[in-house]
């Protein structure tokens, strides 16, 4: 068993556990390779910066590119390579469709994603603030005007909108 150092908190973490024993920061994607993939073009990869839900909140990036019917999700910290995710389009469309209070209020929406192995669900959460928190292997806050506008510019209508 090898260790090493939990981006969030700083604590010596197992490469075998999935989240930091300490501060609960989801480590599946640091103790697993992810498979080559061709690189997106640039074109179609938007950054949103954001930070960590904890009392830390250490800096992340949200990176989103369009891929064919599907869009990359990718949370990481700024220079890091965690795993990347995939959410079909369709998937991602039928969420945004079945949630009204998007564009305001509060709640949840959970949606079909994978890894480059597995099955894994992506979710947003969002509340009054300005910010949406992304669950996608690791968590990210963003501006919600900033998500908003990234699913609009991949082609996604969003809910509400108006």
């Amino acid at each position: 068993m090898a260790l090493f150092t939990c981006p969030e908190c700083g604590n010596a973490v197992s490469t075998r556990a999935e989240s930091c024993p300490r501060c609960g920061c989801p480590l599946d994607a640091v103790a697993v390779p992810e498979e080559a993939t061709v690189a997106p073009s640039p074109s179609n990869t938007m950054t949103l910066t954001g930070s960590s839900p904890s009392e830390q909140r250490a800096p992340r990036e949200l990176d989103l590119t369009a891929d064919g019917e599907e869009v990359q999700v990718h949370i990481h910290a700024p220079g890091g390579a965690q795993r990347k995710m995939w959410v079909r389009r369709s998937d991602l469309q039928h969420a945004l469709n079945e949630t009204p209070e998007f564009r305001g209020g509060s709640g949840q929406v959970e949606f079909a994603g994978r890894t480059a192995r597995m099955p894994f669900p992506v979710v947003l959460v969002w509340d009054e603030s300005e910010e949406i928190e992304v669950q996608a292997g690791w968590w990210i806050w963003v501006r919600r005007d900033e998500l908003l506008h990234a699913l609009e510019r991949f082609g996604l209508q969003v809910n509400g909108k108006g």
